[in-house]
């Protein structure tokens, strides 16, 4: 990743003194690109290793799984405790 911070700061770097000069405009968007891909492949390879390690895969969906359950589980004890919810009972006050 540090290679594509130096690439991306070289090209903008580049690109803005190049003026006029189509050799160091394109050298500059050279940069650009390189820069570019190193930053798309350095977020590849951490993904595949961060991948490799359950700790960051399973967990945290086991946790999201584990909050999921209990927050329907909640939601159904609330609805299976028969509260009144101000719903019409078919009693009439008018006598």
């Amino acid at each position: 990743m540090d290679a594509a911070r130096w690439l991306t700061a070289a090209g903008a770097l580049g690109a803005l003194v190049s003026g006029r000069s189509r050799a160091l405009s394109a050298l500059s968007g050279l940069a650009l690109l390189g820069g570019s891909l190193a930053t798309r492949f350095g977020v590849f390879e951490a993904g595949k290793a961060s991948a490799r390690d359950p700790r960051y895969v399973v967990v945290p969906q086991r946790e999201r799984l584990d909050a999921r359950r209990a927050a329907d589980a909640a939601s159904a004890a609330g609805a299976d405790t028969g509260a009144d919810t101000g719903a019409d009972t078919g009693a009439s006050d008018a006598g």
